[in-house]
């Protein structure tokens, strides 16, 4: 069922999109849940940044922690290059330009291509050679996989509870009486602030309601999962891409580098298998695609 066309008008070239619902989307709308304003364009590329990105702050030394050393980026690359196995200090360097990500996108691009991290650590080190690029990329990638199972972790744990409580405040509760509309008035903000503390706490100053608004949108998709799909809720909430509520957030990095801040994320090919929404393209190639909730 096609219901709603749109048009946008970028130079000169007029780009028409025509959006067709599915059974997913009608569910979701149907519940309560706000649907993201942006959709993939091709297959599974994000929609280019609405604005422009902030420009990285490469940094021409690093100052070795132990030592108090200062390392200019030849002698980085010597050290990157020499050992498959990243010192920590290093490691640490790149993961704090990451976690921004994070709060971005919870998925990366395709495993076999990982060029999302690659791009990070050869903006940082641009001398590092494609070998030992490759073996760092790759060892990074593991770290951020682990905080997507931090966050299904809490955002869990926060479902759990929301029903616990609610079932000891009346006894006739049960898990379909618990619509999305009285699970998310059980979320406050701290509750936003904690699930997502492991990364927030490593970008500067507070964020702002719009934001946060955006990160409940997360949350309270992940209930949605755990509700409608007990046995599969993990896979369903990583397999739909959550990250188009926060893609185009500048989450800066709490050092003030924006390496990760600064990628638009629409050259890379994610690795998420839906988007929500089914659409077609009828002319052109990309464009932003907005849908109105009923």
């Amino acid at each position: 069922m096609c219901f709603l066309v749109f048009k946008y008008q970028f130079d000169i070239k007029i780009i028409t999109f025509v959006f067709c619902s599915d059974e997913l989307e009608e569910r979701l709308v149907a519940d309560g849940l706000k649907l993201p304003e942006q959709y993939f364009i091709r297959d599974r590329n994000y929609p280019p940044s609405s604005f422009p990105r902030p420009q990285p702050n490469v940094l021409s030394k690093y100052m070795e922690v132990h030592s108090g050393n200062e390392l200019n980026q030849i002698a980085m690359a010597e050290l990157l290059n020499k050992s498959i196995i990243l010192p920590k200090w290093v490691k640490e360097a790149i993961l704090l330009e990451m976690r921004p990500l994070f709060l971005r996108t919870r998925n990366l691009d395709t495993a076999q291509k990982n060029q999302l991290f690659e791009d990070i650590v050869k903006t940082m080190f641009p001398n590092i050679d494609v070998v030992h690029l490759k073996i760092h990329a790759k060892d990074c990638c593991r770290s951020f996989y682990d905080w997507r199972n931090s966050l299904w972790t809490s955002i869990k744990t926060k479902y759990e509870n929301s029903i616990h409580s609610a079932t000891n405040t009346n006894t006739n509760t049960n898990n379909n009486t618990n619509t999305i509309d009285k699970l998310g008035n059980s979320l406050k903000n701290r509750h936003i602030h904690e699930i997502f503390w492991p990364w927030l706490q490593h970008i500067p100053g507070t964020i702002s309601q719009e934001v946060e608004q955006n990160l409940r949108d997360v949350i309270l998709f992940g209930f949605w999962c755990l509700r409608n799909f007990p046995t599969t809720s993990h896979d369903k909430f990583f397999a739909a891409n959550t990250d188009l509520y926060t893609i185009n957030v500048n989450f800066k990095s709490v050092n003030g580098y924006n390496i990760a801040t600064s990628l638009d994320l629409s050259k890379y090919e994610i690795s998420a298998t839906r988007s929500y929404k089914n659409s077609k393209e009828t002319e052109g190639e990309s464009s932003i695609k907005k849908y109105k909730n009923k």
